[in-house]
C-alpha cells in the first residue's frame, strides 16, 4: 500500500538498480502488488500524475524483463496542508490507482495541525477517502487514541507501518500501531519502504504480529482484500471500530477514601 519504489522521484530509490532490488526483496516477502507513493510535499517534492504514471511504466517494464512477479499502480504520499482539496481539484495530486476515490495522506510526525480535521473532512465530503499514512508514528496520535477513534468513526482510513510492528520506530510507536490494530483502527499495512532492506523485511514479522493479534482473516483483510478494493476503486469492507479504554488514574484522595 506504500512503497517509495520509483527511481528518482523522491528520497526513496535513487536509481533503477535499487528499485529492482527493493522489488526481489519485496517479491522474496511475498508481495505481488505495490501502490508506488512519491512523496507529495510543497515545495520539496511535487511530482505530477503523469510524472507518476510515466516512472510506474518504465519501472514495469523493467521489472516484466527481470521476469519478477510485481504489479506496480500508481499513487502518492502527499503531506497534509491546506491545499490539498484544492490541488486534488486541479489535477496535481495522484489518487491510488487513479480511481479517483483514495488518497495517501501524510501527516507531520511532530504534531497534529488545527486545520487537519477541516482539510481530512473537505476530502470525505468531496468523495475522497484519506488514507492516514503511518498515524502511529504521529506524536499527538499515539499518546491520544481517542482522537484516532474519532478520525475513523468518520470514514477516515489508517495505514500503519510493517516497521512499527516489528520495533523499527520505537516503543510509542509499536505499542501505537498494536493498539490502533487490536482496535479494528488500522485497515492497511505498508512497508513504507525508501530503500533495500529491514523496512521489507519487516513484512513478514508484522503480518506474524497481526496474526497474533486478531488472526489470520484480519492480517489477510489489512494486506490483501481491503488493498485489493482501495485498488479497483470500490468500498472497503471494515469491521465496527471499538472505542478506546481509559484506565483509572491513580489518585492519593481514592487511596485515602476522599
Amino acid at each position: 500500500m506504500h512503497a517509495h519504489i520509483l527511481p528518482g522521484l523522491d528520497d526513496g530509490a535513487r536509481t533503477l538498480e535499487e528499485s529492482l532490488a527493493m522489488a526481489r526483496e519485496l517479491v522474496a516477502q511475498g508481495v505481488r502488488t505495490v501502490v508506488a507513493a512519491p512523496h507529495f510535499m510543497p515545495g520539496v517534492y511535487m511530482p505530477k500524475p503523469e510524472e507518476i504514471w510515466a516512472r510506474v511504466a518504465g519501472l514495469q517494464h523493467a521489472l516484466n524483463e527481470e521476469g519478477l512477479p510485481l504489479r506496480l499502480a500508481p499513487g502518492a504520499e502527499c503531506y497534509l496542508d491546506p491545499e490539498l482539496p484544492a490541488r486534488l481539484r486541479r489535477g496535481e495530486l495522484q489518487t491510488i490507482n487513479d480511481t479517483g476515490r483514495y488518497l495517501l495522506v501524510e501527516l507531520p510526525m511532530g504534531d497534529y495541525p488545527v486545520f487537519a480535521d477541516d482539510v481530512l473532512f473537505e476530502l470525505l465530503l468531496s468523495g475522497i477517502t484519506p488514507i492516514l499514512a503511518h498515524p502511529e508514528r504521529n506524536a499527538v496520535l499515539a499518546e491520544h487514541p481517542e482522537k484516532v477513534y474519532d478520525l475513523v468513526r468518520r470514514g477516515v482510513l489508517l495505514q500503519v507501518n510493517a516497521g512499527s510492528l516489528a520495533g523499527l520506530f520505537g516503543t510509542a510507536a509499536r505499542s501505537a500501531a498494536r493498539l490502533f490494530v487490536r482496535h479494528a483502527w488500522a485497515h492497511f499495512l505498508g512497508s513504507d519502504a525508501h530503500r533495500p532492506g529491514e523496512r521489507i523485511a519487516a513484512v513478514s514479522v508484522a503480518l506474524n504480529e497481526i496474526n497474533s493479534l486478531i488472526g489470520r482473516a484480519g492480517a489477510c483483510a489489512l494486506a490483501g482484500d481491503r488493498p485489493q478494493a482501495v485498488l479497483e476503486g470500490t468500498e472497503c469492507v471494515l469491521p465496527d471500530p471499538d472505542p478506546p479504554v481509559f484506565k483509572p488514574r491513580f489518585s492519593f484522595g481514592r487511596f485515602f477514601g476522599r
